[in-house]
């Protein structure tokens, strides 16, 4: 069976990007390949013999203040008990490559094992010198590539990294993306096929996300009836509208935190959740309070009634704007903090219809773009 080995961020604690990496990969599995992920890469003599590798490790280390200054990060630990179920989770649904010699590099060179990179944010500028998630290594190995909704989240790409992308993205044989304004902006530079997929959480169906939400294991009493509120950013007026959503509804409110911030708040605090409680939250609640693209993935998927909270960086807006446009789901959008106005009814009829178009497009995408790697 062909290996297929997927380049991603699928260790972050935000759960959204877990699951993106677990759905491209059962995806994948279904076209009859065998995925993996990619979790260490230590060809040293390999990455010597390539001075822009060199660079974009060099340049890598040297930008991450920049790249926090665009993440905006705030300090975080989690307790042990949620760090080890994380721990087990990473175990029970990661199959993971690792290369730890040039001895190793050259037998998945002489395998052409196809590389796919993917998906939310991973060429943002911000990271700095474009590599490892351009699959650099791959280009100069002469490997197939391919991405699937791989995504920018800027505006636009610095002068000085216009080579650089160039070079790597005209190495892939095909390239999926998320968002209309990065074929926009690649189509300036890049040779290669340029094709809107949706993002991977949704080739999956709710009833096979539901594997997952039946894996749920609560530490304390979740109520019957309850408001799910998970927010990526660290901002207090979140929590500040929840109260007002709180004192409306009279509803008990219930958050996986992400934040030291959220840990604060007088609501039930699942401390020690996972991708697995959260998507069973999503799917039990009565609705759902967010700033999260995945949390109204999964809200659209469960056909629940959701409401999104604008980030104060506006250059992910247009990731949101055109999910939401695209399944009539605009109205989801708080445009007043000082007031919750309910909206209950929801055309899901007209938008899983679109989702599953969107859906079979993007899945006939992925099986000609590996079927293309394998001539």
């Amino acid at each position: 069976m062909k290996r297929i080995c997927i380049v991603t961020c699928y260790r972050t604690s935000n759960y959204g990007s877990r699951l993106q990496a677990i759905a491209l990969s059962k995806a994948i599995d279904k076209l009859g390949y065998e995925s993996c992920f990619l979790g260490l890469f230590k060809a040293r003599l390999f990455t010597l013999k390539h001075p822009r590798m060199v660079y974009a490790r060099v340049c890598k280390r040297l930008t991450r203040k920049k790249s926090k200054n665009f993440f905006t990060p705030v300090p975080y630990q989690m307790g042990a008990s949620r760090k080890a179920r994380m721990d087990q989770f990473t175990k029970d649904c990661y199959r993971e490559l690792e290369i730890n010699s040039d001895a190793d590099w050259n037998k998945i060179i002489k395998e052409q094992m196809v590389f796919v990179s993917g998906s939310d944010i991973i060429w943002n500028p911000a990271f700095g010198y474009p590599g490892f998630y351009f699959l650099d290594f791959a280009c100069y190995a002469d490997l197939p590539c391919i991405a699937y909704a791989s995504s920018v989240g800027a505006f636009s790409l610095p002068n000085r990294y216009f080579t650089a992308y160039r070079k790597y993205l005209n190495h892939f044989q095909t390239i999926g993306v998320r968002e209309n304004a990065t074929i926009e902006m690649f189509s300036k530079i890049v040779d290669t096929p340029l094709t809107k997929v949706v993002d991977p959480t949704l080739l999956l169906s709710g009833e096979e996300w539901n594997v997952f939400a039946n894996k749920a294991q609560y530490s304390k009493k979740v109520s019957d009836r309850y408001i799910f509120c998970y927010f990526v950013m660290n901002d207090q007026k979140y929590w500040d509208y929840a109260k007002i959503v709180r004192e409306k509804t009279n509803l008990q409110i219930v958050t996986l935190p992400m934040h030291y911030l959220d840990e604060k708040q007088p609501f039930t605090i699942i401390e020690d959740g996972t991708p697995y409680e959260y998507i069973d939250l999503i799917k039990h609640a009565e609705f759902v309070l967010t700033d999260s693209f995945h949390t109204c993935v999964f809200s659209l998927l469960y056909n629940k009634e959701f409401y999104l909270l604008r980030r104060e960086r506006k250059a992910e807006d247009a990731k949101f704007d055109e999910f939401l446009n695209r399944y009539g789901l605009s109205d989801r959008i708080i445009k007043n903090r000082n007031a919750f106005q309910r909206k209950t009814e929801i055309n899901y009829e007209t938008a899983n219809k679109q989702l599953e178009i969107d859906r079979e497009a993007s899945m006939t995408f992925l099986k000609q773009a590996l079927q293309g790697c394998m001539k």
